[in-house]
């Protein structure tokens, strides 16, 4: 008998999927670094998933909406893609090649966006979501900080680890500052166009200059796989979230975090210490927590259906 995989089922594969993918990209950060400076192979995978994105989104991209388009989504564009790439793809390429593969993911886990909701967009504050940020954020502590009796001895691939997450928050929640003008084909398009100027730009300026063209095919080979794995996580970004509901999904995001442990120990022979284990535990718990709480805070809200109707 032939089983059929329910659309739900497949959103939660789409997931797994995509957090392996995500984690991935720290192992290809790291294995480029060998040949490629930091911010030389952000730029080139980040051209590699425009060129891909022209050709899969080609019947999306509506070219005629471009020169309509107000100048500040123009300007909201480019502030994403700064932060986004010039920020948290080329501090986390820059931590994958400093720290723990391991410590990279469950950095990435920390609830930033929440805690900028509630700072930036002003969303509401409750004493759960205070304590799961402060309980992950004490968390990265535990992993980051070397001495235990030097609480400033933070270890730099896990700050800019740090950083990079910080940088992706700021890319996703200024997502509700863009109108409708554009679809989300046509921005992940800009962004990509606007992310490689950027990052090609602090190449520059950094002295960092063009790549040698006299590398192995299997590093350049590592740059296209870079560059498809950025364009894949967009289409099972989408398609995850259309199938299955925000906790389950936000929890399932966590599975990077196994990932990671999983990818730095094939890899690179790596596991973290008993205290970076801990803190690592100790994120992911207070992240699954704050998406059980904001579910529950969600149903209370719903409109309830009149039994007499």
């Amino acid at each position: 008998m032939k089983l059929v995989k329910l659309p739900a089922e497949r959103g939660i594969l789409a997931l797994i999927a995509l957090t392996a993918m995500f984690a991935m990209l720290s192992v290809l950060a790291r294995l480029l670094g060998g040949g490629f400076t930091v911010t030389q192979q952000v730029y080139l995978r980040v051209f590699v998933a425009l060129l891909l994105a022209l050709v899969v989104f080609r019947r999306q991209l509506r070219w005629h909406k471009l020169r309509a388009l107000p100048l500040r989504e123009w300007l909201l564009v480019a502030f994403r893609a700064f932060v986004t790439y010039g920020i948290g793809v080329t501090f986390i390429s820059k931590a994958a090649n400093t720290t723990l593969i391991g410590h990279v993911s469950f950095i990435a886990a920390l609830p930033f966006v929440p805690l900028l909701g509630f700072l930036v967009l002003k969303e509401k504050v409750t004493w759960w979501k205070v304590m799961f940020v402060v309980g992950s954020l004490l968390g990265v502590s535990l992993m980051a900080v070397n001495n235990p009796h030097d609480l400033l001895s933070w270890n730099k691939g896990d700050l800019m680890a740090i950083i990079a997450t910080l940088g992706f928050a700021v890319g996703y929640i200024s997502r509700r500052w863009q109108s409708d003008a554009l679809n989300n084909h046509e921005i992940t398009t800009l962004m990509f166009v606007f992310g490689c100027g950027f990052v090609l730009l602090l190449s520059l300026v950094l002295g960092n200059g063009v790549p040698s063209f006299d590398h192995s095919w299997t590093l350049w080979l590592t740059v296209v796989a870079g560059g498809a794995l950025n364009v894949a996580n967009i289409f099972l970004v989408n398609y995850a979230f259309q199938h299955v509901d925000a906790v389950r999904a936000g929890n399932l995001l966590n599975l990077e975090s196994a990932w990671g442990l999983l990818f730095g120990l094939v890899f690179f022979g790596e596991w973290p210490s008993w205290r970076g284990l801990l803190g690592g535990v100790m994120i992911v718990a207070c992240v699954a927590g704050m998406n059980l709480y904001a579910h529950r805070d969600a149903a209370k809200l719903a409109p309830v259906e009149d039994e007499a109707a």
